[in-house]
């Protein structure tokens, strides 16, 4: 065979080409019997070592070991060292046992199947991206809701976190707690984490077939873990949890924006989300706009609504201390940025205008880098809080100029949860049935929502009508309990046709 440009080098030489190897090393047939030679002799070593060892005459080499060791340990250096070695032992054990324990804290222990899942536990598997980062993001939040229901319902739950620790890296540079904690909160809350995708996948090989239910969240994860779940979970009821369409939120944001990446990102992800809704034998919505819109693309598709969750305010501080306006959000998503930089440009100068200068708060974690550009006196920029509802009880209302996104948005329902009125766009109101004038102001021009927060900021008593309608609105609609009974038919679709028609 003709090899081109190179060379072969006899004497075990290596044919080359460009500098790299191809072909192995051609030994002649003399080296080949110095080598079955050498083999030979290492074997007839060994077999006289063996003989020697395993021998139980006088004189062994066993008998001589034996008796070394039976010297040492009578001999003064051995009694002297025990206390030594005691301790020695002690740490090396409860090393060993601190290992083992920071690595169950981490979700990195072995992957037994702990003896309290049973059959009779009803066990359930959920997937996300990591642990949810309920001070973060309004998904994670509702996430941590729906486990906790979860396990109120009976349940036990094993969450699958598809990154691993050190993909999750950047989510924790600006807070408190680390990983390490999320997951401690989790394990007290009865749910068992386990990071990353390898240990995703091996668990579900191991202990696929013990599930009853899977609940995947967003469209990549269910694309990548509907064919596993489906392999080595074949019982399991696969559930699809949009968090959001995907697809309409790009859409909107092309609408916005004119951005034609956005229109190709809003185009692959209406057929991801497609696939995932045939794939899916049942699919979560947020809101009931979304359900209209999944069912006309996918009429068969057995739909779901699972709303954000909200827990209400023990106490509402009064109107009288209050001042400012705040927006919350998580800055790396593109919504919040844009209604920022939309309330701050062309919002509030007309507000400025007319009520002088008052201050807006912007609280959230990684603000420097999409929001670096906006500086304005009266613009404080917070970073992330570990206790946002201190601003939510101080200022005067909370502003949302959302011009584009999709599903349900968590900071209107903790502004209303809080007692916060607030003034807020169609987008922003969404899903939630808001009624302008009556649960909220809501504006979608740059003028009429300047005149809304003027109203809003002035008018005493409008203020005191809005927080007492919000309260009861998020009670009646959003709650753990309103929330409860849907979260069970979704899981227990037989159960609970049955308890309806008895």
């Amino acid at each position: 065979m003709s090899v081109g440009a190179g060379e072969c080098r006899s004497n075990g030489a290596a044919l080359t080409r460009g500098g790299y190897k191809l072909c192995a090393v051609i030994e002649q047939p003399d080296e080949r019997a110095t080598e079955i030679d050498r083999l030979r002799r290492d074997i007839d070593a060994r077999d006289r070592l063996i003989a020697e060892l395993s021998s139980g005459g006088p004189g062994s080499r066993v008998d001589q070991l034996e008796a070394e060791l039976d010297a040492l340990r009578h001999s003064t250096t051995w009694r002297l060292t025990a206390p030594l070695r005691w301790l020695t032992m002690f740490w090396r054990t409860e090393l060993i046992a601190w290992v083992k324990r920071r690595k169950r804290f981490a979700g990195l222990d072995d992957l037994e199947w702990p003896d309290h899942l049973s059959e009779d536990h009803r066990p359930i598997l959920v997937v996300d991206w990591h642990v949810p980062l309920s001070d973060l993001q309004s998904s994670g939040l509702r996430l941590t809701e729906i486990l906790s229901l979860l396990r109120d319902l009976g349940h036990s739950v094993t969450l699958l976190c598809d990154q691993d620790k050190h993909a999750t890296n950047h989510l924790f540079r600006t807070v408190k707690m680390d990983l390490a904690d999320r997951i401690s909160s989790l394990q007290k809350l009865g749910i068992r984490s386990i990071i990353g995708r390898n240990r995703a996948i091996q668990h579900l090989q191991r202990y696929g077939n013990r599930y009853h239910t899977a609940f995947v969240c967003y469209p990549e994860l269910m694309l990548n873990y509907a064919p596993l779940i489906r392999a080595y979970a074949p019982q399991a009821r696969l559930i699809y949890d949009t968090v959001d369409l995907h697809g309409l939120r790009f859409a909107r944001a092309a609408a916005t924006s004119g951005d034609p990446d956005l229109r190709l990102k809003a185009n692959y992800y209406d057929r991801l989300e497609m696939v995932n809704f045939m794939a899916a034998d049942a699919v979560v919505a947020i809101t009931a706009p979304e359900v209209e819109v999944i069912r006309s693309r996918c009429p068969s598709a057995s739909i779901a609504i699972i709303p954000n969750i909200h827990r209400i305010a023990d106490s509402i501080p009064p109107i009288d201390d209050r001042a400012g306006l705040l927006f919350i959000g998580y800055y790396r998503h593109h919504p919040n940025v844009d209604a920022v930089r939309y309330l701050v440009d062309e919002i509030m100068p007309q507000v400025w205008d007319r009520l002088g200068i008052i201050p807006v708060y912007l609280i959230g974690s990684d603000p420097d880098q999409a929001l670096g550009s906006i500086s304005a006196e009266s613009v404080r920029h917070l970073g992330y809080v570990s206790k946002p509802e201190i601003y939510f009880q101080r200022c005067r209302a909370f502003v949302a100029p959302l011009r584009f996104g999709a599903g349900m948005k968590g900071k209107i329902g903790q502004a209303l949860s809080l007692g916060l009125p607030l003034v807020t766009t169609e987008i922003g109101a969404e899903g939630m049935e808001l009624t302008d004038g009556e649960t909220a102001l809501i504006a979608d021009d740059a003028a009429g929502f300047a005149e809304a927060i003027v109203r809003l900021y002035t008018d005493d008593a409008l203020w005191q009508r809005l927080s007492s309608a919000g309260i009861r609105h998020i009670e009646t609609h959003f709650s753990v309990s309103a929330t409860r009974h849907a979260l069970y038919q979704l899981l227990s679709p037989s159960d609970a046709a049955a308890s309806q028609s008895s």
